[in-house]
């Protein structure tokens, strides 16, 4: 899995890309297109979590979960060819693990379908 890290990359984005929100978190997903057919899709994952988050625990705590999160749906993710920017609010450390693995799965579920008719 790769990971976004410009602003550049960030902006285009949350500029072309779909969203869904819950109380603790956005996600934002834009599908790539392929242009020919050796054009390579894969699954790239950008994270943005701000200090009123929490400190430096909190926050790569969050990190450590979304990634793990994201390596188990990498491999249906990667065929559909994603970008896709995890945004936490200030309720996200709150959740137990379980709990933000249904969360995620809810938004992504809800944001394939928009996006071209894919389940997870």
């Amino acid at each position: 899995m790769d990971m976004l890290k410009t602003k550049a990359e960030f902006d285009f984005i949350y500029k072309k890309g779909f969203y869904r929100h819950s109380k603790e978190f956005v996600l934002y997903v834009y599908r790539d297109k392929i242009l020919d057919s050796t054009s390579k899709l894969g699954l790239k994952l950008g994270l943005s979590v701000s200090k009123k988050v929490g400190n430096a625990v909190k926050r790569n705590l969050i990190k450590r979960r979304i990634k793990a999160l994201f390596q188990e749906f990498e491999k249906t993710l990667s065929l559909i060819g994603c970008r896709i920017v995890f945004v936490a609010k200030e309720g996200v450390y709150l959740l137990s693990f379980q709990d933000l693995r249904k969360n995620i799965l809810d938004c992504l579920s809800f944001v394939l379908h928009k996006l071209g008719g894919q389940k997870i």
